[in-house]
């Protein structure tokens, strides 16, 4: 007798294999881990990619603190770090770490009498610069329109 029947009287032969339920979940879960392992292992970018991008997150978060805050602040930069800094009793202090980049950067306005080469007015204005980086991409800005990257 092939079809025996559990106590509730229900045959264990029908229920024997997966619902359609189950089925999707457990695909939803595969296609979320092979995202995941796709995302993992894909090619890094170069330095000057990843250093833009840090630059202009770096940026528009130092400025839009500025406009927040009502007060100054700015980016000190080197050829292998950037530093934030904030306007506080008449001079310019480095409140945290300087942030490293892969690869050397170009600036081409210098910070006078120790000011930061990137100034953020509270009315959303910043210094005119352009930053080249590494594998030649490039961020500029004239100080009144927002910050243009390319490459």
């Amino acid at each position: 007798m092939d079809d025996e029947l559990d106590p509730k009287g229900h045959n264990r032969a029908a229920s024997a294999g997966f619902t359609l339920i189950e089925v999707l979940i457990a695909t939803a879960i595969l296609a979320v881990l092979s995202a995941g392992a796709m995302l993992a292992l894909r090619p890094a970018p170069g330095a000057g990619a990843s250093d833009m991008a840090r630059f202009q997150t770096a940026y528009a978060s130092q400025r839009a603190l500025a406009i927040a805050g009502r007060d100054r602040r700015g980016l000190r930069l080197g050829a292998r770090q950037m530093q934030v800094t904030l306007w506080r009793d008449g001079g310019w202090a480095a409140p945290g770490p300087a942030i490293g980049f892969e690869g050397p950067v170009q600036i081409d306005r210098g910070g006078a009498d120790g000011a930061p080469q990137v100034v953020f007015q509270p009315d959303g204005r910043s210094t005119a610069f352009a930053v080249i980086f590494a594998g030649g991409g490039r961020c500029a800005t004239d100080g009144w329109t927002g910050l243009t990257c390319d490459g």
